[in-house]
Formats: structure tokens, sequence, C-alpha cells
């Protein structure tokens, strides 16, 4: 008896955490909210864990991630990027090797050097496999007795991914130079619930989620790439606190149930 409400206490201050980091990042951009899985110990016993016994009440299995799309907001900013589909940005820690992390969340900036990067200063990935980089000067006629320099005025991202950079200078004569500075790449995964977190609505692949299949945007299931807009958390909050008060509900009703068992105990004693 005292195992089986032990586990409902337990069970039920997990799904308050859940549900808690849930509320905490629904303002987090390309967040996903997650759910408390159980099991009941009867439908383990004897598999997972060799201590348990049928009519032991209920355990913890896993946390699961539901990368259903949020919706979007405009922001104003070309560099900020939005998938309008299952495509995941790419994305490279610095100094990681040959980490790559996925995320649906498209803040990106410019840094000193002229790579575009998240607000961590993660490089976004393009389908060469490389950084991309816009470099905030060029000299169209480098070497040339006329060599003009010329500055970063603009940036353009298609639907398509393609990213175009427009330069102009003193010498610089109608629109200016715009110049083809690559393609975002976009990742999909077969299963992508089964990806692990790395915090700050960031992923990396493991066994269950399997390899990524990275492609360009406006092909297959990737999605158009939509710039000046970022993808909102899809967590619910009406939805998510009527979540915690069942849980809370849950907890107080086994705590008052263990108190009870106490108190019939001790008049034994």
């Amino acid at each position: 008896m005292l195992a089986t409400i032990r586990s409902g206490i337990a069970a039920a201050n997990k799904e308050i955490s859940v549900i808690s980091n849930n509320i905490a990042n629904a303002s987090t951009n390309g967040f996903k909210r997650s759910s408390a899985q159980f099991q009941d110990i009867y439908g383990i016993a004897g598999e997972k864990r060799a201590a348990a016994q049928v009519g032991m009440g209920t355990i913890f299995d896993a946390s699961r991630r539901n990368h259903a799309q949020g919706a979007f907001k405009t922001s104003g900013s070309e560099l900020d990027l939005a998938v309008a589909g299952e495509g995941m940005f790419i994305v490279a820690p610095p100094n990681a090797g040959n980490e790559l992390r996925f995320t649906r969340d498209g803040s990106m900036r410019l840094d000193e050097n002229g790579f575009i990067v998240n607000n961590e200063g993660h490089f976004l990935i393009g389908l060469d496999g490389d950084p991309l980089r816009l470099p905030l000067r060029r000299f169209p006629d480098e070497g040339g007795a006329d060599a003009a320099e010329e500055l970063l005025t603009s940036v353009t991202i298609g639907i398509d991914g393609q990213i175009r950079a427009t330069y102009a200078g003193a010498m610089t004569r109608g629109n200016g130079s715009v110049i083809n500075r690559g393609s975002i790449a976009l990742a999909r995964f077969q299963n992508e619930a089964d990806l692990t977190s790395k915090g700050n609505g960031q992923f990396i692949m493991n066994a269950k989620s399997g390899a990524p299949v990275v492609g360009a945007a406006s092909q297959g299931n990737f999605g158009d790439v939509l710039s000046g807009n970022l993808e909102v958390s899809n967590v619910k909050i009406n939805d998510e606190l009527t979540s915690m008060i069942r849980a809370q509900q849950a907890y107080s009703a086994s705590s008052r149930m263990l108190q009870a068992d106490s108190d019939i105990v001790k008049k034994f004693l």
C-alpha cells in the first residue's frame, strides 16, 4: 500500500515539474512542449525493474516532446527566420568539434566576423555543410587601381533559403552589388520526438531519433523559410494550467492517503 501511494506522489511530482517547465518556456521562441509519460509497475514487472512487483503503482517512463509547429510572429528583422514545414535549422556551437544541433528557433544575427549566429553564438549551417557568412565589407575590384570598398547594406533571404547580400560604397552606381552567399540547410528526422534536448530549444540526434535527412527549403517536406518571422512556443497556457491543477490534485490526494496510512499505523503502535 505504502509503495503504491509513494509512487503516486512521485509521479504527480514529476508531472508538475514537466508542466512547470512548459509554462516557464511559453514565451521562448521555437520551444516545444513536453508531456510526462508513465507506466504502471505491473506492465513492466520483470522487464525494467527487477524489484518491481504487480500492483505497486506507477512509474515515470519518459518526457515526450511534442514537435507540432507553433504560430508565427513578425519581427521585422531579415535575419529572424521561421520554417513553415517539418525542417529544423542546423547550428554548430563554436569549439565543439563536429557537434551539430537542431532547432526551430531562428533568432539570428551577424557577429563581428559576418557569420550568421543565434543568440548563443552558434553558427547557422548552409547546404555545403559550412557556417554561413556575410562579409561586412568587400572590394569588388580588389587588386586593381580603382579598388573601392563596399559595405554590406542589406540581406534578403528567400523562401528557398537562398541568401543574397547587397553591398554599396561611395563609388557604387545604381542599387549596389547583389551577391549570392549560399543557402540555409534544413534537417528532418524520422523520429523527431526522440531527439535529445540540449536546452534553449536545441536538440541533438541519438540512436532513437536516427540520423538527419538534410536538404534545401521549398523541397520535399522541409518547408519554406520565412524571413522576418519567428516561430513561437507551441505551449498553450490554458491547457498547461488545467494539467497543472489535475497534477496538483493527484499529488494532494496521494499525500492525504499517505498521512491517513501513517495515522492508522500509529494507532497500533
